[in-house]
């Protein structure tokens, strides 16, 4: 698209009242700056979008128009936001997935993408997905990752504006987020699901929680709009059995084999110089981690190697992050129990 048609989209999205396309048009307007090398105007665009102006917004603008899509939901009581806004940066190529979990998520992508015939038939691609798994295995980033693939922006949940002391309140702002999300294309991320979506089993639960499951299932029930929801959870076995059925994919997240942690370090190190790096026997060495602690362990031996005026990563730097992340889990393992 050239500027031109990109300034057209924006005005014919702001003369019909569409915040998505006129939000999309946006986006794809500072990717098409930064493509041209002009990152100080990208970045400008992309704070006025994603923010909101002191302004007048009794004019006719602009402005006006992004103000609307940008005023997001607040808790009654002390005005916290309840979600924020994420542009994702992420997608499927900075991360190592087993074949399984690609599949089902490029099945979904592709069902979204297809939306509009699978409606002609009377049918609706998955929406709703639940991930599962230990922390650090790649939950959260896949979100991005799919939100990328799906040109749509996160709308972060955040649970501490979520989370009311007042009886009923919680569920009254559970209400407001979907509300908000209805009125735009979104993935919904609930990231620490957990939170809101513990068993009605529970002996120790209170009345009041119980309550709040209640609501999530009926408003998850009537949220039938395009934006696609993910729920993210380190305990799926706390997760009440009435949401884990509302979910049309279950994704279960797996700390990576041997081979995946071999692809990992490789992924993270491939723009910096390595010097005969013993890759399997660090694979080795570094088998029960997570994709998060793995990373880490990368990431501190690229900050060695530029630190030191980029000299290559030997395996006596490698090997000395290794061992101090080993050190750390452990650490964290006797924390624990």
């Amino acid at each position: 698209m050239t500027t031109g048609e990109l300034l057209v989209a924006l005005f014919e999205a702001y003369r019909n009242n569409d915040d998505s396309a006129f939000m999309k048009a946006g986006m794809t307007l500072i990717e098409e700056e930064k493509a041209k090398n002009h990152y100080v105007l990208a970045n400008k665009l992309k704070k006025t979008l994603s923010s909101v102006p002191d302004v007048n917004y009794n004019k006719s603008s602009f402005t006006n128009k992004l103000n609307r899509v940008m005023d997001l939901p607040k808790d009654k009581d002390d005005g916290t936001e309840l979600v924020k806004i994420i542009y994702p940066q992420k997608n499927f190529n900075d991360i190592v997935l087993p074949e399984e979990i690609k599949k089902q998520l490029d099945n979904v992508i592709v069902e979204y993408e297809k939306k509009e015939i699978l409606k002609a038939y009377g049918l609706v691609p998955k929406k709703k997905l639940l991930f599962c798994g230990p922390p650090g295995c790649g939950k959260t980033i896949c979100a991005e990752a799919v939100a990328n693939a799906l040109d749509l922006p996160i709308l972060y949940v955040c649970f501490d504006g979520l989370i009311s002391s007042y009886l009923g309140e919680t569920s009254s702002n559970i209400r407001k987020v979907f509300d908000y999300a209805s009125k735009n294309n979104w993935v919904l991320f609930f990231d620490e699901f957990d939170a809101i979506g513990k068993s009605r089993d529970t002996v120790e639960e209170h009345s009041e929680l119980k309550r709040v499951v209640n609501s999530f299932l009926q408003i998850l029930d009537g949220f039938t709009c395009d934006s696609v929801v993910i729920a993210a959870t380190n305990h799926e076995k706390a997760i009440d059995t009435a949401l884990w059925r509302r979910f049309d994919e279950i994704v279960i997240f797996e700390k990576p084999n041997y081979e995946q942690i071999i692809l990992l370090i490789k992924k993270k190190l491939r723009a910096f110089q390595v010097e005969c790096l013993d890759v399997q026997k660090f694979a080795k060495e570094l088998q029960g981690c997570s994709y998060a602690d793995i990373e880490r362990v990368c990431l501190a031996s690229i900050k060695n190697c530029i630190i030191n005026g980029n000299r290559p990563i030997t395996n006596e730097v490698f090997a000395e992050n290794v061992q101090m992340e080993l050190k750390r889990a452990n650490l964290i393992q006797k924390i624990g129990e």
